[in-house]
């Protein structure tokens, strides 16, 4: 058992609206097994500006504060830290396998892991790396379903209900890999810390 938490990165565009709100929704779920980060593939022009205004208030309304937030360029060092990195779009996990091309195996959208951790339950993970290994093997064996969408659309400069409509694809990725992972977080326990329940979101 190592006392190392498991590193997970949430990426987006500019780091100001998906992946912060995926980043705190994980966090304030997860225990301290866990850390969560995030960044964006195109965040130097915003740099160090918190949150917008639609995600605040999604998350303020869910309890989760966001006030510390300061939006940061994704890099080759965020990556190489991370043990699971979840984007929004095929465009931006295409962004960090060229950047790292090592971490393919632990890079996925974040609705295709979700997808993709229920898939290999049953497989029966020894740890939460292993659990990661084998969603990545499973990709061919489990593609998205016809008509299906492993993406989350960026709503910036669009309607409140663009917005919306992220904020839930989010919620539902969320909601389903946070037991995934807490399934194994034993494994991965600090020493002394006490086994955490999650929540269901």
């Amino acid at each position: 058992m190592t006392g190392r938490p498991f590193a997970i990165l949430t990426v987006c565009e500019g780091n100001i609206s998906r992946s912060p709100a995926a980043q705190f929704l994980l966090a304030a779920a997860l225990g301290k097994c866990f850390t969560v980060e995030s960044a964006g593939v195109a965040a130097d022009g915003v740099a160090g500006r918190p949150v917008d205004r639609w995600t605040r208030s999604y998350l303020s309304k869910r309890g989760v504060n966001s006030s510390a937030h300061g939006a940061r360029q994704l890099n080759g060092a965020l990556i190489g830290n991370a043990e699971l990195i979840l984007t929004m779009t095929l465009d931006q996990r295409a962004w960090v396998v060229a950047e790292v091309p090592r971490a393919l195996r632990r890079t996925f959208t974040i609705r295709e892991f979700a997808r993709l951790a229920l898939a290999v339950r049953g497989q029966n993970p020894n740890s939460l790396s292993d659990m990661v290994r084998r969603a990545a093997a499973s990709r061919a064996v489990y593609p998205v379903a016809p008509g299906g969408s492993d993406e989350i659309a960026d709503p910036a400069g669009g309607l409140p209900a663009d917005y919306e409509a992220a904020f839930e694809m989010i919620d539902r990725a969320v909601a389903l890999i946070v037991p995934e992972l807490t399934r194994y977080e034993r494994l991965r326990a600090p020493a002394g810390a006490r086994p955490h329940a999650g929540f269901v979101l």
